[in-house]
């Protein structure tokens, strides 16, 4: 605990003063007493029961709605999943983990917390209903009708309850300064475990699930690569992990006003750092997705181009010139552990592709997949799908997959056409922060499932798009306004352009 405890005490600290001196006083007495009370307290409490009554408690306490969903944004990647299945008489009930238990908390509270947004925060609200139907009915397909009641009831709270908190808690930008820098801290956290737990092969969140004896699934807690740990951190799963580290470097552009010049870049490196130890190949490609997005959005396509085309070159010549056996080429996957895992995902895609062929339309449901693709089922009797496009074409059929790139296209899309501006306007850019988020969520979804909270933080970007887009109009309205000249005596113009 005290080591846990002095790393996030240090972080906190290491983030306040990267802050600008009119941002230093969100990172305030709550904020340590959140970060650091509630790890302890999983520590030591005796069941995962009252694991779960701590998180939601700690998720309530909340003076108004911008605060509640910052401190929820804060908690839901710095605690074990802790996911736990409840039985009665050999008939399963429900599964109850630590972010629904987050989710239960936040969604009480804002039942009672004062609303503040009077931005269009309900634009994708039909998005987000359309992907909970999709998912329920993706996964207990087949099942009996009070199973479709279990899964609308896991993915509510996988999905909407996230949706509804963040997309109902930014009003003004006061609003979003307190929300993002609070995520973003949660990320700095995130890197600073990350790489203490690679450089000490040490993993600090391993004690939590044991004591409260929830299972990790075969979860490995000691997974090396080219002779280094790779971190998992709370997640205690290094793929997750990372994909959660991934979405924020291209995103931290989108709110650099809050730094300071040396802490932005200190932050920035922290966090590319963090990513890193995880060794996770996919969370990589996607951060350098985000990276592109993000200058093909402010108007450099020439460095997006030039660095993808890099980006190629290099890997090409590093595994033509790299020995077999090395430390690097494993960690590019051409040896070791790494080449099983990409041949599993070559035989996955392939055999998918082939069933997507022979059902096209509605997919087939997860038994049949089992016994359709069984020469891919594993140890614990399921497939494995790290592709989560290729599940869903193969669980919703192309339906269903067209259904999943309009969700997550319309609000890309919306920010898109406002990105033609934000290289030479001094607007809002906060907009950023989303657009990157989907961009590099679709591309780390390639190579990952939705489990352990991998479909959350597309749901955090789609919750955030509208409130933030909204922002940054209001912000170019008034500028705009501001530039228009004014008319004085006898027709004589005046221009009245103020920077903000």
């Amino acid at each position: 605990m005290f080591y846990l405890d002095g790393l996030l005490l240090l972080g906190l600290l290491f983030f306040r003063w990267a802050l600008v001196d009119r941002m230093k006083g969100l990172i305030d007495a709550r904020v340590f007493a959140l970060v650091l009370l509630v790890p302890a307290l999983l520590i030591f409490v005796p069941k995962v029961e009252m694991a779960y009554a701590v998180l939601l408690v700690a998720a309530m306490l909340a003076r108004n709605r911008p605060e509640l969903c910052a401190g929820y944004l804060l908690m839901l990647p710095m605690v074990p999943e802790l996911s736990l299945e409840y039985s009665l008489g050999g008939l399963y009930i429900m599964r109850l983990s630590a972010t629904s238990a987050l989710a239960v908390g936040a969604l009480l509270a804002l039942l009672w917390t004062p609303r503040t947004t009077r931005l269009h925060s309900g634009k994708y609200d039909f998005a987000a209903a359309v992907l909970v139907l999709l998912f329920t009915l993706m996964n207990a397909r087949g099942g009996e009708a009070n199973a479709y009641l279990r899964g609308f009831a896991d993915i509510f709270l996988t999905v909407g309850v996230p949706y509804i908190i963040v997309s109902r808690s930014i009003g003004s930008e006061s609003d979003a300064r307190v929300i993002l820098s609070r995520f973003f801290l949660a990320g700095a956290l995130a890197a600073l475990i990350a790489i203490f737990e690679a450089s000490r092969h040490w993993a600090l969140y391993e004690y939590i699930p044991s004591h409260l004896n929830v299972s990790l699934r075969g979860i490995s807690m000691l997974n090396v690569r080219a002779g280094f740990m790779r971190s998992g951190g709370p997640f205690l799963n290094p793929t997750a992990f990372a994909f959660f580290l991934a979405i924020l470097p291209a995103g931290l552009w989108g709110v650099r006003s809050y730094f300071h010049a040396l802490g932005y870049r200190a932050v920035m490196m922290l966090l590319l750092a963090g990513l890193l130890a995880t060794q996770s190949r996919g969370a990589w490609i996607a951060c350098a997705a985000g990276y592109c997005a993000l200058w093909a959005y402010r108007g450099l396509r020439g460095r997006a181009v030039g660095a993808l085309f890099g980006a190629a070159v290099l890997y090409t010549v590093a595994s033509l010139l790299l020995p077999e056996n090395g430390r690097l080429a494993e960690s590019l996957g051409r040896s070791g552990a790494a080449v099983d895992t990409m041949d599993y995902r070559r035989a996955l895609l392939e055999s998918g592709l082939a069933q997507v062929r022979a059902h096209p339309l509605l997919g087939q449901s997860a038994s049949e997949l089992n016994v359709s693709m069984v020469e891919l089922v594993q140890g614990q009797g399921l497939i494995d799908f790290v592709n989560t496009h290729l599940f869903v074409a193969l669980s919703g059929g192309l339906l269903g997959f067209v259904i999943w790139l309009v969700i997550w296209g319309i609000p890309f899309a919306a920010t898109w056409r406002h990105g033609a501006r934000i290289g030479k306007s001094p607007a809002s850019g906060l907009q950023v922060v989303p657009e990157t988020m989907l961009v590099v969520s679709m591309v780390a979804l390639l190579f990952t499932s939705t489990a352990n909270r991998g479909l959350l933080w597309p749901v955090v970007a789609l919750a955030l798009t509208a409130p933030l887009l909204s922002l940054a109009r209001q912000r170019q309205k008034s500028l705009d306004r501001k530039a228009r000249p004014l008319i004085y005596n006898g027709g004589r113009s005046v221009n009245a352009a103020v920077s903000l």
